[in-house]
């Protein structure tokens, strides 16, 4: 059975001095702000049942899950230091003579909550700061350093796909100060990129053949990969001495990957 509040006035309240009753700073604008109706919402959406055992008020869960996030503790540690602290009872909304959930109860909850739960509450949150323009969200960052992204794996196909990339970049920033010289020079990046994507097509197909569809498409890579590299030749030898080093460093690199693809045992080159 879902409860909300815990708004029960205990013989305490009367007898505790009004400094112990208070709240520091901190804890009073949270409780402020955790007060507002619209964080009981998710929890009378999906889990307002009136069968059952009683659970732990909903206003107590969120102050309990607040302590425990805003200081790093454990469930065991959590229910400990709140029992001790009376201002930490206060901001939980327990009395001084209830027992503190343990931590057996808490787990449980937030394992029946789930995080959809926890993304409604967070939007809640969001929207209630926002309104009360205690934070404004006009721009949005993300840590892209934590962002789940797949591996590119270096093959044989991907490494020259690479290495043309790079010396048609450098060949193109030379377009705009000798364009002369790089007349005749044809940007292939696009070829080669639909060759390397065509694997994933080929591989799915799980079968013995598509290795030969695979070393064809490698075959064809490296073909377009020394047209680009008889095009950089071309293009050195109209450059001034100080320009050439640049392209001749790349080329020199990308023309071992061919040698590199042409030795590996499964690559076989076609014969006219």
């Amino acid at each position: 059975m879902l409860r909300t509040h815990q708004n029960q006035v205990t013989l305490w309240d009367s007898i505790l001095p009004e400094s112990l009753l208070s709240l520091p700073a901190e804890l009073e604008r949270i409780d402020q702000i955790l007060n507002d109706e619209r964080f009981m919402w998710p929890f009378l959406e999906n889990f307002n049942t009136t069968m059952g055992r009683p659970t732990v008020p909903v206003q107590t869960y969120l102050r309990l899950m607040y302590i425990k996030f805003r200081y790093q503790l454990g469930y065991e540690t959590l229910v400990q230091e709140v029992s001790d602290s009376l201002h930490w009872r206060r901001f939980c909304h327990i009395a001084i003579d209830q027992k503190v959930p343990d931590a057996t109860t808490l787990i449980k909850a937030r394992k029946r909550y789930g995080e959809g739960t926890i993304e409604h509450l967070n939007e809640l949150l969001v929207r209630k700061l926002s309104e009360e323009r205690v934070i404004r969200h006009r721009k949005f960052r993300t840590d892209t350093t934590v962002v789940e992204s797949d591996i590119h794996h270096p093959t044989d196909a991907t490494l020259l796909q690479d290495g043309v990339r790079a010396i048609t970049r450098t060949i193109n920033k030379i377009r705009k100060v000798a364009s002369h010289a790089t007349e005749g020079f044809v940007d292939q990046t696009d070829i080669v990129k639909r060759k390397v994507l065509s694997f994933a097509k080929v591989l799915r197909r799980r079968m013995s053949r598509s290795w030969d569809e695979v070393n064809k498409i490698t075959q064809d890579v490296v073909e377009i990969t020394e047209s680009v590299l008889q095009q950089a030749e071309s293009v050195i030898e109209k450059l001034q001495r100080s320009t050439k080093q640049s392209v001749q460093k790349q080329k020199h690199g990308l023309q071992s990957l061919v040698d590199q693809t042409e030795r590996k045992p499964y690559y076989s080159r076609p014969t006219d």
